[in-house]
C-alpha cells in the first residue's frame, strides 16, 4: 500500500463496482474510502482484523479499484 497517511479514493464507477460480485468486507472497506480517511483510518475502523484488512485494501489497490491521492 505504502505511505499510510496517504488517503485512498475509489477509482471506478459504482456500477463496475456492483458487477465485482465482491464479498461483504471488501464491499464494506470500500464504503469506508470517501476521499478523506487515510489508509490508517481505513484500517482503525475496519471492524476485522488489520492484516485481513490491509491484505483486501492491497488487492483493490492492484485491481486498480481504488488509487492513492
Amino acid at each position: 500500500i505504502g505511505d499510510m497517511k496517504a488517503v485512498p479514493l475509489v477509482a471506478v464507477p459504482l456500477h463496475e463496482i456492483a458487477a465485482q460480485s465482491l464479498d461483504h468486507r471488501t464491499g464494506f472497506l470500500l464504503s469506508r474510502i470517501d476521499g478523506m480517511l487515510t489508509f490508517e483510518d481505513v484500517l482503525d475502523v475496519a471492524g476485522m482484523p488489520r492484516m485481513e484488512a490491509y491484505q483486501i485494501l492491497s488487492s483493490l489497490l492492484r485491481k486498480g479499484m481504488i488509487e492513492v491521492r
